[in-house]
């Protein structure tokens, strides 16, 4: 948990240092970080769905029903990851590889 207001510049009987508001922070990432490895599962998993119900179908509504499906999959958890509180450093470039593959 992080220290309030007070508790940072020493006005509570609980000081924190530098090292130890650094410590806090790092906790708090590395507790909350666990939802990408949900985000990748659930667009792994909607791959797997989305890609061989595509391939029976042929011509410009079955083209058009995949983009459909598969733009509001990425929509749904691009959206999904703009909400989170902890954001790994250099996701959002890593997002758009991962979407554009």
């Amino acid at each position: 948990m992080l220290p309030a207001e007070g508790e940072l510049y020493g006005k509570s009987p609980t000081r924190w240092t530098r090292w130890g508001l650094a410590a806090a922070v790092e906790k708090a990432a590395r507790s909350r970080s666990g939802w990408c490895v949900r985000y990748l599962w659930v667009y792994a998993a909607g791959q797997l769905v989305l890609v061989p119900t595509a391939l029976p179908g042929h011509g410009p509504v079955a083209a058009l029903l995949f983009t459909l499906a598969n733009g509001g999959l990425v929509t749904g958890l691009s959206v999904h990851a703009t909400r989170q509180r902890i954001v790994r450093r250099g996701f959002g470039a890593r997002h758009g590889v991962l979407i554009g593959a």
